[in-house]
């Protein structure tokens, strides 16, 4: 499939490919979010009604996916419940970083910046430092 997609419905079809890579079903915002193509949300969730009726992708509840694997929607929902509590206590460490005077920013990186966390998922910090 080609990378830039030239229409709505590849354009859903990649987004679903990549996020399907991890195992990780979207919600219709989500997939509107990501999606290389321009449309609104209505477009978008047109595209994905025919791309259900197509059986080319599967729905779960609010979420898409590429493959029929059901098992992936309470997977999603345990690792971004773990995700916000994981985000919640790294506010503590944040601040003790930014305490340092030559920190010029902190950004949460890996999978925990895309609001999950797996059972062993730690906090990937980003730091940018002056000279």
């Amino acid at each position: 499939m080609d990378l830039n997609p030239s229409n709505l419905k590849d354009g859903c079809l990649l987004t679903l490919r990549y996020f399907g890579i991890f195992r990780y079903p979207l919600t219709l915002q989500e997939i509107h979010q990501f999606n290389r193509t321009c449309a609104s949300v209505k477009e978008t969730q047109d595209a994905l009604d025919d791309l259900l009726h197509d059986a080319t992708i599967y729905q779960s509840g609010c979420y898409f996916m590429p493959e029929n694997k059901e098992e992936w929607v309470p997977e999603r929902i345990k690792g971004n419940e773990r995700a916000f509590l994981l985000l919640e206590k790294s506010g503590k460490y944040v601040s003790i970083i930014a305490s340092f005077p030559f920190i010029r920013g902190i950004a949460i990186s890996g999978s925990l910046s895309k609001y999950y966390a797996s059972e062993n998922t730690d906090i990937d910090y980003f730091i940018v430092t002056a000279a």
